[in-house]
């Protein structure tokens, strides 16, 4: 199984807004190219795909935003995902293909469609059928931070901007087994949306390292920047 991650989401100032990062052909494109090289194993040998977002878990209108942000987000970085032929009936038959997908936030959809043309780049046969499974986003992170601690059981703490609906989960793992013991819906509050608008307020809006180099040897200010933040 390969992981993908196609979207980045942020927010920014008072609004909700979607970063664009790069979609990740080159990550991709060097897990197979190794995967040939040192197993001699081809993209047809790959029996699933994981993506770090599960949109049957999104609120509708949350699916729809997710949806149109991720397909502006891989056809303006140039992945073709093969819904618009050269001519006019193509392209008017691609629009029409594209409002379905939409219409029914589709976003496993163009998570196979990017894994086709990155193998298609590759010179490699393309399955037909290419199957996606979607991972809530929490256990995602959870479950990267569980498999390389090296521990059997453990408390696993994820913090983040949003998940599916979530911002905050805690986790209780045996043996693999992962359970939610308490979890804190984004619309309570979200640290990880704090630490952004903290990044914003203090212009270091992209580079969230700088913001914790920053914070370290100017943490007065940043005490101050906070308690306005809380009156603001």
């Amino acid at each position: 199984m390969v992981s993908l991650s196609l979207r980045v989401r942020r927010r920014g100032g008072r609004g909700t807004s979607t970063h664009q990062g790069e979609p990740p052909v080159n990550a991709l494109k060097q897990a197979f190219l190794f995967l040939r090289r040192k197993y001699g194993i081809k993209p047809k040998d790959i029996d699933a795909y994981a993506v770090n977002f599960d949109p049957r878990l999104m609120a509708l209108s949350m699916r729809y935003e997710f949806w149109i942000s991720t397909f502006m987000n891989l056809i303006t970085k140039g992945v073709g995902l093969g819904l618009f032929q050269s001519n006019i009936i193509g392209k008017g038959l691609g629009a029409l293909r594209a409002g379905l997908l939409y219409l029914r936030g589709d976003y496993l959809d163009l998570a196979r469609r990017f894994v086709r043309f990155v193998i298609h780049s590759i010179g490699e046969d393309v399955p037909d059928n290419i199957r996606i499974i979607p991972v809530v986003h929490h256990l995602a992170h959870a479950a990267s931070a569980y498999y390389f601690s090296g521990f059997n059981n453990a408390t696993v703490l994820t913090v983040d901007g949003s998940g599916e609906f979530e911002a905050t989960v805690v986790w209780r793992v045996r043996d693999g087994e992962f359970e939610k013991v308490a979890s804190i819906p984004t619309v309570y509050g979200s640290l990880g949306f704090l630490y952004e608008e903290v990044s914003v307020k203090i212009g270091y809006d992209v580079s969230r390292v700088l913001v914790r180099s920053w914070a370290s040897h100017h943490m007065v200010r940043l005490v101050s920047i906070m308690r306005s933040l809380s009156h603001s």
